[in-house]
C-alpha cells in the first residue's frame, strides 16, 4: 500500500497519471502514462481525435502549437480546428509562455 501511495504521489508531482484501462490492455506502464496540459486538463492517447481541444484548453500559444504540430501527422490535418486562418500558427490570441515567465 505504501509503495502505491509513493508511486501515485510521484506521478502527481510530475503531472502524470496512469490510464488503468490502457495499462490492463497493453500491460505497459510506458504506454499507460497520461499527462496534463499546463492548465490541468488530462491528455489521453486520443489527444489527436477530432474536437478534443479548443484554444481555451491551453494556457499559452506554444502549448496549443505543440499539440497542433503533433496531431498534424506531417500533413495538413487540424483535427481540433485550432488554425482558423490556415497559416499553421494556432491560437494566436493566447499569451506566449514568456508572459508567464516560463
Amino acid at each position: 500500500m505504501a509503495v502505491t501511495i509513493v508511486v501515485a504521489l510521484g506521478f502527481e508531482i510530475k503531472g502524470n497519471d496512469i490510464d488503468l484501462g490502457k495499462l490492463w490492455e497493453t500491460k505497459s506502464f510506458k504506454e499507460a502514462i497520461i499527462s496534463k496540459t499546463s492548465n490541468g486538463q488530462w491528455i489521453f492517447s486520443d489527444e489527436c481525435e477530432k474536437g478534443n481541444f479548443n484554444c481555451d484548453s491551453f494556457s499559452s500559444q506554444e502549448e496549443a502549437q505543440e499539440l497542433y504540430d503533433k496531431c498534424r501527422n506531417g500533413g495538413t490535418d487540424d483535427p481540433h480546428r485550432l488554425d482558423g486562418d490556415n497559416d499553421t500558427i494556432v491560437c494566436e490570441a493566447l499569451p506566449s509562455r514568456e508572459a508567464f515567465g516560463q
